[in-house]
């Protein structure tokens, strides 16, 4: 017996196909979807390690509102310095770290992986490779799925992406790092099925028609791939299914992508964006609102130098409010909580007409309405590369919109309005397939596991 697991960006789900039939396993108790877990581990300093819904509580309970305490600390890391005068010096490398740090926080661990610059980050003084970390979150679901199931099983089916990067070029490296953190969490038997061909997988066990081409419309929270995948009543209990893959094609772009925009068009107006000071009439240093983009990179600007500069610039400018708002963003690590609220207002606008941002802390005081033109508006270029991306995948498998028999969405991003309109425009409301958008990669990865539907 074999899991299939989708390891996804923002969230997971493992699946195992037994007596005829596929099953997501309920492996996050207390969501609202329980088979459905959020790809989040928190690292607490006294060395418990939590995952899904219980890191994201753990971490907001230990650092909303809690001022960092930033303390310089002599590592054991050295680089090199030369000067003229007197030659090639090898320093100890000196960082800041906030001292009263509680836990260490990881999203979106699987971005990471081709990215050749990154290979891990120090943890309460050991250094973890970013495969240690990602064995962390696959070691604890599949802990969970052997309990509920009374049994060990170590070989997975893992889905993986068309694309871990834009050109492909760490795409071997991606993979072979996620083989070894599957490896470290206990798998034996390791294979790898794309993404978008599990989500073809799952549609073909219910297809009843003769053979057709699909396009598998996969828009996540980190990604965006489009496949076009030829599917048959019977294909779905066949082995390797490269030769069924007319085209594949993506992007870098997916849910958190589009958080980041409502963040910038929406609310850097609480945080000073139009803010002036001195007699020039100076703006906000550009690199603050670049570290506001994302919710990781804001206590990147937990400096004292940046407190005392706000401080200064808070009684000689045009907006006391929004610089204290700022303050109190980066001091008190509310970065994190104001994020979802943003994540929650953006999946209220694919079934409401309007919403409002609310997140009233301290200084920080947003009541922003936000309604569904407003959002498409924002996202407006996004949504033309993603339609850049559909007709290149067409172009590249020699079809047209009207040989497309089905639509299959997946990815919780593939629920946004003006995403679905534009399918439809394309390819007509009756092509689109409603599956379960967060699961049904995972049945797929579940179906090719016990039928050896796997990349060789």
């Amino acid at each position: 017996m074999r899991y299939g697991l989708d390891f996804g960006t923002s969230n997971s789900a493992i699946a195992l196909f037994e007596d005829d039939r596929v099953k997501v396993l309920p492996v996050d108790p207390g969501q609202g979807r329980p088979e459905i877990m959020n790809t989040l581990v928190y690292i607490r300093r006294d060395g418990e390690i939590l995952v899904g819904r219980a890191a994201s509580e753990a971490y907001y309970r230990d650092n909303v509102g809690r001022e960092a305490v930033k303390q310089k600390v002599t590592t054991d890391q050295t680089f090199k310095s030369y000067f003229a005068s007197t030659g090639e010096i090898v320093e100890q490398l000196v960082i800041e770290v906030d001292i009263n740090q509680p836990g260490r926080f990881f999203q979106a661990i699987k971005s990471f992986l081709p990215e050749d610059g990154y290979g891990g980050t120090e943890v309460w003084g050991k250094f973890m490779t970013l495969e240690e970390l990602v064995s962390l979150y696959l070691r604890e679901i599949k802990r969970r799925a052997d309990e509920q199931l009374g049994q060990e099983i170590d070989g997975v089916v893992l889905g993986r992406p068309v694309f871990f990067s834009p050109d492909g070029s760490g795409d071997e490296l991606a993979e072979g790092r996620l083989r070894r953190a599957a490896e470290l969490a206990g798998f034996r038997e390791i294979h790898f099925q794309y993404e978008p061909v599990a989500a073809a997988l799952h549609y073909e066990q219910e297809l009843a028609g003769p053979e057709e081409y699909v396009l598998v419309f996969d828009f996540g929270g980190g990604t965006l791939d489009t496949t076009v995948v030829r599917v048959g009543k019977d294909s779905w209990k066949q082995g390797d299914r490269r030769d069924d893959i007319l085209a594949t094609n993506g992007r870098v772009i997916g849910g958190n992508t589009l958080d980041e925009e409502i963040m910038e068009h929406k609310l850097f107006k609480y945080f000073g964006e139009g803010v002036r000071w001195s007699e020039q009439r100076l703006q906000l240093p550009h690199y603050i609102f670049a570290m506001l983009k994302r919710w990781y990179t804001i206590p990147n600007l937990q400096q004292q130098q940046i407190y005392d500069f706000l401080d200064d610039i808070s009684r000689v400018s045009t907006g006391r409010k929004q610089v204290k708002a700022l303050e109190t963003l980066i001091r008190k690590n509310y970065g994190y909580s104001l994020f979802q609220e943003i994540e929650r207002a953006k999946v209220a606008l694919s079934k409401d007409w309007e919403t409002r941002i609310t997140f009233i802390h301290e200084n920080i005081a947003i009541s922003e309405y936000f309604g569904r033109p407003a959002f498409e508006k924002i996202i407006a270029g996004h949504l033309r590369r993603i339609e850049t991306c559909v007709d290149e995948t067409l172009v590249a498998a020699g079809l047209e919109p009207g040989q497309v028999g089905a639509v299959l969405r997946t990815g919780g991003s593939s629920y946004i309005p003006a995403v679905q309109k534009m399918l439809e425009r394309k390819f007509g409301g009756a092509a689109l397939r409603f599956q379960d958008a967060f699961s049904n990669v995972a049945s797929g990865l579940g179906v090719a596991a016990a039928h050896g539907t796997w990349n060789h």
